[in-house]
């Protein structure tokens, strides 16, 4: 059985190594077309790398010059960001403000009196105000939660609910105000009211207010007799000179609540020194007539009294006093907070509940000698007032911010304020007795990372430029920021450009912008070395080549030195429009990307090549298709021809045994 032979499938002559042999020959050209494909694909791969890195290149460059260019930001610095931050756009104005936070803006919410753990909600229509925002539901009855879940889709943005546990076994119902501002106060309607006043979220109480009204009538005498106090009343504003007091009667009394606040408004005004007093002139006599004789005229002498030596009057001292405001209760005297120092007029407002529990007159007193006060308006009232209730529980009350901006007094609704500095907004974080400065400047960081985001993709541009135009390997071991990938890589690509004279052009214009001179506002600057960018920023030591090969450095100490000096001037250098028309014509940055764009953009140098590979490539593929199939006919044929042969031979060596067996035949016969 081992000597049977198949043509075509077994060989006793070895056919098969003779055909692998001539088709392994005929392999030759496909090797070549495949290691020419896989140059090429190297080829496309280089400058895929170049034109991603040029792109990089070019987005750096026009952050350096463009529309959003760094030069034009601004930062905010506060010195004390537990107070108050800020955030500034580009047309932020430099400058230092001081800002002194009194309140915050904050708004309403309430807690609940206890509630049991299976209290349910009342069927009805349940309306609540926010400023003049509603939230209106109609509600079917149920549970607390399910109560919450209604409002809380209702008046999403708005109006929030939920439980809060105060103990184990103990809750509260906290609703809350989402908008913050004295004008967006929470009120009840409807049946809401009803459940508000039932859950202890609010409760009943009588107006408690009073308004002062200037004029002879509404006011009193107080320490001295009122012909002697000296006050005016001019339309409708009480004006107290210097020495002079009395007191507005609160009618009926007034009953302080905790909330309850006294407000006034008032101006404070600077009178001038009263002239000094000079030395009395004495008596006046006639002169005496002069005598005339023999023509001879002699004037009288004037007469002359002796005066006694003047002594001028002492200067009344200066009196100062900033305690202006006084509570009086049942004959009692209760003073109230100072008076702050300008500017005027100015509101303010007094909390009443730790100094009286009762009002029942108001006492004004000037003691200065050198002011005088105007009030034009007195108020006793309680902001947490809503119509006829007040909160019972509140956590926080709806009221606005109140700060100082460079000494003048602002208010606003929210704790972020974008119309009180120009291009800069104001985020208030909390109170404080101090003032805080707030600093609004260039943003010398971001320039800078800017400036180095610049330099540092230029500079991996040109590392590849010389890796794929020098065959040095020392130019990859120079690179010391590579990765083992990026190094084995460029490994493989060492030199696949070399002679290439458009990459080496491309690097020598390159190396030209960073050295030009540029136009600047000062003359004395016209270099990126002046600002310390350069090919050898870093002078001294022992001789470097890779200062050669183009790239930047930066010494960070020059840099920052022309930063502090005029930021304006590193912009020139890097893009300034010289002609007026506002659009940027020269400039490092500007010429880099001008530059590059000829050899990025569509249709530009990389497009070209690219292209001119990709077709290459198409067209090798096609070839190696074309011959692949070709081995694979070439290789048939083969076989078949080879599997005719043995046939043949077979036949032949088949037809000889049978003439030997026929001649042995014979001749055993003849024997």
């Amino acid at each position: 059985m081992s000597d049977i032979s198949i043509p075509g499938v077994t060989s006793k002559y070895n056919t098969e190594e003779l055909v692998g042999k001539l088709v392994e020959a005929k392999k030759v050209p496909l090797t070549r077309m495949e290691d020419t494909l896989a140059s090429y694909k190297k080829q496309q791969e280089a400058w895929q790398e170049i034109a991603t890195l040029t792109s990089k290149v070019r987005e750096s460059a026009k952050r350096l010059y463009g529309f959003e260019n760094p030069f034009q930001e601004k930062v905010a610095e506060s010195s004390d960001e537990r107070v108050l931050t800020a955030s500034t756009t580009r047309e932020a104005l430099e400058g230092t403000h001081r800002i002194k936070v009194t309140r915050l803006a904050t708004a309403d919410r309430f807690l609940s009196d206890p509630l049991s753990e299976d209290y349910t909600v009342p069927e009805g229509t349940y309306t609540f105000r926010i400023g003049e925002e509603e939230v209106g539901f109609s509600f079917s009855g149920g549970t607390i939660e399910d109560f919450i879940a209604r409002l809380n889709r209702r008046g999403e943005g708005v109006l929030k609910a939920s439980i809060v546990r105060q103990s184990p076994t103990q809750q509260v119902l906290l609703i809350e105000s989402l908008k913050t501002g004295k004008d967006a106060a929470l009120a009840f309607e409807g049946a809401a009211r009803e459940l508000a006043v039932e859950l202890g979220l609010i409760e009943p109480v009588p107006v408690t207010s009073f308004e002062a009204r200037f004029d002879e009538a509404h006011i009193a005498a107080w320490e001295t007799p009122l012909e002697e106090s000296g006050h005016r009343i001019v339309d409708s504003t009480l004006v107290l000179p210097p020495g002079s007091s009395l007191q507005i009667p609160v009618s009926p009394p007034v009953k302080v609540t905790p909330q309850m606040v006294l407000e006034v408004t008032l101006d404070v005004k600077e009178l001038e020194e009263p002239p000094q007093p000079t030395p009395p002139p004495g008596p006046s006599l006639p002169g005496t007539e002069g005598v005339t004789l023999d023509g001879i005229s002699v004037e009288g002498a004037p007469s002359e009294v002796p005066l006694p030596q003047w002594t001028p009057p002492p200067t009344p001292a200066r009196v100062d006093d900033d305690q202006v405001l006084f509570a009086m209760k049942n004959g009692r005297t209760v003073p109230l907070t100072p008076l702050d120092r300008g500017p005027f007029p100015k509101t303010i407002t007094i909390p009443l509940s730790s100094l009286v529990d009762g009002l029942d007159a108001i006492a004004l007193r000037n003691r200065n000698t050198h002011k005088e006060i105007t009030i034009s308006s007195l108020r006793v009232y309680d902001p947490s007032v809503r119509a006829d209730f007040i909160p019972k529980h509140p956590v926080s009350q709806a009221q606005d911010a109140e700060f100082l901006l460079d000494g003048i007094p602002l208010t606003r609704p929210t704790n972020d304020i974008e119309d009180a500095i120009p291009g800069t907004t104001l985020h208030l974080h909390d109170t404080s007795d101090r003032t805080v400065n707030l600093s609004i400047r260039p943003d010398k960081e971001t320039i800078k990372d800017t400036i180095i985001s610049f330099v540092g993709q230029y500079n991996r541009l040109m590392a590849y430029l010389n890796i794929y135009t020098q065959g040095d390997e020392q130019v990859i071991s120079e690179i010391g920021y590579f990765t083992d990938e990026e190094r084995e890589g460029a490994k493989e690509k060492l030199g696949i450009f070399r002679g290439d004279m458009t990459l080496t052009q491309l690097r020598n214009k390159l190396q030209t912008i960073m050295m030009n001179p540029y136009e600047t506002r000062d003359p004395s600057v016209r270099l990126l070395a002046q600002i310390g960018v350069s090919t050898n920023a870093t002078r001294g030591g022992p001789f470097d080549r890779t200062k050669l090969r183009g790239y930047l450095e930066i010494d960070e100490n020059v840099l920052d030195a022309a930063l502090e000096k005029d930021i304006l001037v590193i912009k020139d250098l890097f893009g300034r429009d010289t002609d007026g028309d506002l659009v940027v014509d020269t400039g490092a940055a500007f010429l880099t990307e001008e530059t590059l764009k000829q050899y990025g953009s569509t249709g530009g140098v990389y497009d070209i090549r690219l292209n001119t590979l990709k077709t290459k490539i198409n067209a090798t593929n096609k070839e190696i298709e074309d011959y692949k199939e070709y081995l694979q006919d070439y290789e048939v044929e083969l076989r078949r021809k080879y599997g005719m042969m043995e046939g043949m031979l077979e036949t032949l060596e088949k037809n000889s045994q049978e003439i030997e067996n026929f001649s042995r035949s014979l001749s055993n016969q003849n024997r």
